[in-house]
């Protein structure tokens, strides 16, 4: 059906990461379900929940359904060759 993966640093920051669900169940209030238990897992054990996806997903799905808020985020492409 659906899942949802959270790393942790171990002190403030969580990482929410593969957010799924099967096709053929999306749009049913599946992952904003997985995200708000993966949300209630966090609470009270760290400071920051971080997600990153692409703008389709973060304004539609991860900003309205879920009550994220856009950041800045800085990214290295680690397949580009050494620097």
């Amino acid at each position: 059906m659906g899942f949802v993966n959270v790393a942790w640093d171990g002190d403030v920051h969580f990482f929410l990461l593969d957010t799924t669900v099967a096709p053929s169940r999306q749009g049913k209030g599946i992952g904003r379900r997985l995200v708000e238990e993966a949300i209630d897992a966090c609470r009270g054990h760290g400071e920051w929940l971080h997600v990153d996806a692409d703008e389709e997903l973060m304004a539609g799905f991860y900003e309205r359904e879920c009550g994220f808020q856009r950041t800045p985020a800085g990214l290295l492409d680690l397949t580009d060759g050494p620097r």
